[in-house]
């Protein structure tokens, strides 16, 4: 929990997004399951260009719906700034 909030996944998202870019066909989709509870992911996601495309009730073992996520390729938005983000507090 203290490194919430820094940027981390996101620099780890972005890590993946253009290792997925350098060795996948030049055109790939990527999907993803969220809960649909976990509106910090799935905000976070909608931030790279993941758009909800179907919904699977009761996917989780709590009953809870998971929202899929799906982008194309030439639509992910991976080369955000991430390096302004504070990592590590000093």
């Amino acid at each position: 929990p203290s490194n919430r909030r820094k940027g981390i996944a996101g620099l780890l998202f972005n890590k993946l997004m253009t290792e997925c870019a350098s060795v996948l066909p030049s055109s790939f989709s990527l999907y993803l399951e969220v809960e649909e509870t976990n509106r910090g992911a799935i905000e976070f996601y909608e931030g790279f260009g993941l758009k909800r495309v179907h919904k699977k009730p009761k996917f989780y073992t709590n009953g809870h719906a998971a929202v899929i996520m799906q982008c194309d390729s030439n639509d992910i938005t991976y080369d955000k700034p991430w390096q302004d983000f504070k990592i590590f507090d000093n």
